[in-house]
């Protein structure tokens, strides 16, 4: 509440001592001058020149005059913006931005010649006003709040790609698991046999014990391979359906098989 005290003091100033303002009276300059600014942010400019000029009306401050300006600029109403571009520097003749006010007043001339240089009806839109701008801030109460900036783009979502490797992995795993647990059974069936043979008391092996003992190998080497490849494979599935389903960021993944004599396996890198 200060802050907005301190700045309808400076905004009223010129015409404190000519024509004190009722409370009332404040009371409606102060409404007329809000609803001015909201129209002018959501690009009513018509409404807002008009509640401007309300504001003008009971206060008879002249930097409204260059609000009201802006407004008619905007609006595409040269004519209007012209005439109270001129009545401001009338009343203000050594206003901060007068150059400022000159240069669009030379800029709103060459618009409105080019007006008539073109026929009696000018495709719409072919002449362009200039870069828009704010009204005047010497009437702004300063804790007004800034609009915000304009969201960015969000990120895109992470490629289904990732979920279905996560899975693929997962599924590969799963079978490497089973694999390997049949490989351990068969490797231990095959063990037992020969256990068995042994407390018989047989010393020599014969040939059927003998392929019992060499699958019995292979079957060990197929396992502890089948319980490796399951494990790398759960990791990778792990890490890529964590991307996958992950929220939107910067990343860089890669997933690349691994295989070399006696090794099999997956290998997953990423910067995220």
């Amino acid at each position: 509440m200060r802050n907005w005290i301190v700045a309808l003091i400076v905004s009223y100033s010129v015409i404190s001592v000519a024509a004190p303002l009722t409370p009332e009276q404040r009371e409606q300059a102060r409404q007329h001058y809000d609803s001015a600014s909201r129209k002018f942010d959501v690009g009513r400019f018509d409404d807002a020149a008009t509640e401007f000029q309300a504001v003008y009306e009971l206060t008879g401050d002249p930097s409204l005059l260059f609000n009201i300006a802006q407004s008619f600029r905007q609006a595409q109403k040269y004519d209007k913006a012209l005439l109270f571009y001129r009545s401001y520097l009338n009343k203000l003749p050594d206003a901060g931005n007068r150059l400022a006010v000159e240069k669009r007043i030379g800029e709103i001339n060459e618009i409105l010649e080019k007006q008539k240089s073109v026929s009696e009806a000018p495709p719409q839109g072919t002449i362009k006003p200039p870069a828009e701008d704010k009204p005047s801030q010497e009437s702004v109460p300063p804790n007004r709040e800034t609009p915000p900036a304009a969201p960015m783009e969000p990120p895109r979502p992470p490629p289904p790609a990732l979920r279905y490797t996560g899975i693929a992995l997962g599924g590969l795993a799963v079978a490497a698991l089973g694999a390997g647990i049949a490989m351990s059974v068969l490797a231990s069936n095959a063990s037992n046999d020969l256990h068995r043979a042994a407390k018989a008391g047989s010393t020599v092996f014969s040939p059927d014990l003998q392929t019992k003992e060499s699958n019995g190998r292979t079957y060990d080497t197929v396992a502890i391979a089948a319980y490796v490849v399951a494990g790398v494979a759960a990791a990778a599935s792990g890490v890529t359906l964590y991307l996958g389903y992950r929220k939107p960021r910067e990343r860089r993944v890669a997933v690349v098989p691994v295989i070399a004599p006696g090794l099999a396996g997956v290998a997953v890198g990423g910067a995220f």
